[in-house]
């Protein structure tokens, strides 16, 4: 009798009853979703409230390029280590690893008629997006098509003929199949630097906006609501409803005669019915939530913000604020850190803070008029909407609490910053984003390229033989997200340049007005260890900090100057639900930077559930420069597709702080115990390991990745 069956006659007939109940309750639910989605959803004719959400700079003074945009307009994309790849209907995968799929549109007839539509979507779709494909002709007659649905790296193609929620059984057994990679595309967080470039005044900036426009169509021809790959995560909806929101902005102030009624028509229409797709499929479990929730209310803030007010858009305009106003102090710690136990998700739901901040304060008025009748008492959705009193809106929309949390939030990716103005990358990097209007990153030769990433391997420079330069984005480098904390807090005197964000946003200086908040470590109370194995490691290579930072909360020590940096980690998630999700075996690890090179540095991520071996192999112990014993882990997987994003809560850390040069964590995971101390001097770093059992130490980096997707050739290389 396996395991299952014991479970389930040990389990008491009235629980047994309920999750039959629940059961049904969720295939009845699906079965209406399939009628729903898979029939032509009822429009309706919707203007957008809002002429302008965002007052950008326009003026030439800003000088910004994005180097990308020639890219975009030959849909090519750079996107999760892909390399700069076609991701039109006959375009070849390079494949990941060994694992490759055929293309099955390659020989794909596109047709002006759209006839061509009926390979990609249902009958009850063709007619609505045969409409919007003679619309974009007109637009762009050269229009090329973009294949919204493939995972452009393995080739493997999901369907925007099956729901949603079957997404995944399409490829149950197959491997290297990554849906992150179509949900990165269909972010469409290109197409808002796409615009802002045009914003510049550029000779062919009519060509930059209708690629934008014809893009934005494009997206919503080829995928129906609650249909494909792109609607299997409410989080990558919200996060596209945002995009589009600033997308159709920045055209309606650049080129408001290309937007015309029929088009503003389907696009009000598509985001309105994104966003109650968003309501329906909220990620909230009984008050638990993570970065994916902040997405959705992120997204159904930009959405209601913008569309005409009626009774949900305005409900739905008040909750976002409520549960912005609540997540902000659920999600980041009082010292500003994020319970993500990962530094570029905190980037990642500090973007999502700080937009939704700064849209909210820049509309006070307007959005007060409109919600200050909503109903609270017709509001149908899994997460609870609260009274206009409650929410005690009528003394500001942005409650006092999360408005004094948001500068620490600041001040910790401030302090985290190394001096080479990358991130350190504990926990989980996935690279994500929120808004990214002006990617930061350097142009390299498609040769230097090829060689520096191992993911871009031979299949990619056989397929891409180009002689063009190559934009290797610095997915490490989160100094938009504090520019931007810094520009909306004030913390920019008449002295300081504006950066290129900065200033295409310099209307919203000071919008939070905010004082820097002032840290203070107290000396926690510890007993040292005296432990039956040590071992001592030290680097020649020492620095005098000026600064020195302790979160307790969050479970980080960092020192640093101008040149110098060292960050040692305790992160553990202690504040959100049991999964650990985004956290690595990375308690004790170091990051270490001194003039300007590495001397050891954290792996990285590179990739989740494709291939479940490498996602193992790099948040492991023993990828990590952390004490490690053979054969045991710091905090132990689960097993299982699911056990990618589970860890037992295993670690308790208590921390050392002898001086601001002296410091280090203790480490106890089920019966060991482990003490690591940093001494910084002028002349060397030393690391003082001791362990209740044997353990190793590996320093030199084996294994690294500067961002999803992306592999090192040589880990020891910056």
């Amino acid at each position: 009798m396996n395991n299952a069956v014991l479970r389930i006659l040990k389990t008491p007939l009235s629980e047994l009853w309920i999750k039959g109940l629940d059961l049904i309750a969720r295939k009845k639910r699906r079965f209406l979703l399939q009628l729903k989605y898979k029939s032509k959803l009822k429009s309706k004719s919707i203007k957008f409230y809002e002429s302008t959400l965002i007052n950008w700079n326009h003026t030439s003074s800003t000088n910004i390029q994005i180097p990308t945009t020639d890219c975009y307009l030959n849909h090519q994309f750079n996107l999760l280590g892909s390399g700069w790849v076609d991701v039109g209907y006959h375009a070849e995968a390079c494949g990941l690893h060994e694992f490759q799929y055929p293309n099955q549109n390659k020989d794909l007839k596109i047709d002006s008629d759209g006839n061509w539509l009926s390979s990609i979507l249902l009958k009850s779709h063709i007619s609505q997006a045969q409409t919007i494909w003679k619309l974009i002709q007109e637009i762009h007659p050269q229009y090329q098509p973009i294949d919204w649905q493939r995972d452009f790296k393995s080739g493997f193609r999901f369907d925007a003929k099956v729901i949603y929620f079957k997404q995944r059984n399409l490829f149950e057994k197959g491997k290297g199949i990554d849906l992150k990679v179509p949900w990165e595309l269909s972010r469409l967080q290109h197409i808002p630097q796409l615009l802002i470039q045009a914003l510049q005044g550029d000779e062919n900036n009519d060509e930059l906006v209708k690629e934008g426009i014809c893009q934005l169509l494009d997206f919503i021809m080829a995928n129906p609501v609650g249909m494909g790959v792109n609607f299997n995560c409410a989080m990558d909806v919200g996060i596209r409803m945002a995009n589009m929101v600033v997308s159709i902005d920045l055209c309606k102030q650049i080129a408001s005669d290309l937007m015309t009624p029929e088009i503003e028509n389907i696009l009000a229409q598509y985001l309105h019915q994104q966003m109650e797709f968003v309501l329906e499929e909220l990620e909230y479990n009984n008050g638990n939530t993570s970065n994916h929730y902040l997405g959705n209310i992120s997204g159904l803030l930009f959405a209601s913000a913008y569309l005409p007010p009626t009774p949900l858009t305005n409900q739905t305009l008040a909750f976002a604020i409520q549960e912005l106003n609540t997540n902000v102090l659920r999600q980041f710690y009082k010292d500003g850190g994020n319970f993500e136990s990962s530094i570029n998700y905190h980037r990642l739901s500090a973007e999502m803070v700080l937009y939704s901040a700064l849209l909210i304060s820049s509309m006070e008025d307007p959005i007060q008029s409109r919600i200050s009748q909503y109903s609270h008492q017709s509001w149908k959705y899994v997460a609870p909407l609260n009274s206009y009193e409650k929410n005690n809106f009528k003394n500001g929309l942005l409650q006092k609490d999360a408005i004094q949390r948001i500068p620490s939030i600041i001040q910790f990716m401030q302090a985290y910053k190394m001096p080479n103005k990358k991130s350190p990358q504990f926990g989980d990097n996935d690279s994500g984003r929120f808004l990214n209007l002006i990617p930061i990153g350097q142009v390299i030769t498609h040769q230097k390229a090829c060689n520096k990433y191992e993911n871009l391997h031979d299949k990619y420079a056989q397929l891409y033989p180009k002689e063009d330069d190559h934009f290797d984005e610095d997915l490490l480098n989160h100094s938009a997200c504090i520019e931007l904390g810094y520009l909306l807090m004030g913390w920019i005197d008449q002295s300081n340049a504006f950066t290129p964000l900065q200033s295409l946003l310099s209307s919203y200086k000071g919008i939070l007005n905010s004082s820097i908040p002032q840290k203070n470590h107290a000396i926690s109370s510890f007993e040292l260890l005296d432990l039956e194995f040590h071992a001592t490691h030290s680097f020649s290579n020492g620095f005098k900090p000026t600064s020195f930072h302790f979160y307790p909360e969050s479970g980080l020590m960092i020192a640093k100057n101008d040149s110098s940096y060292i960050a040692l980690s305790g992160i553990r998630n202690n504040k959100q639900q049991p999964s650990l999700g985004h956290s690595h075996n990375d308690k004790l690890s170091i990051e270490l930077f001194v003039n300007g090179e590495y001397l050891t540095r954290d792996p990285g991520t590179y990739l989740y559930t494709p291939i479940p071996s490498w996602r193992n192999k790099f948040r492991c112990t023993t990828a990590h420069n952390t004490m490690s014993i053979e054969g045991i882990e710091q905090q132990r997987f689960f097993e299982g597709y699911n056990g990618l994003f589970r860890m037992e809560d295993d670690c308790k850390l208590i921390p050392i702080i002898i001086s601001d040069t002296e410091f280090g964590f203790q480490l106890s995971y089920r019966e060991i115990k482990q003490q690591r101390l940093l001494k910084i001097t002028e002349d060397q770093i030393i690391i003082s390991d001791q362990s209740s059992h044997p353990f190793t130490v590996n320093f030199e980096n084996q294994i690294l990745s500067n961002g999803y997707g992306k592999l090192l050739a040589k880990p020891g290389q910056n």
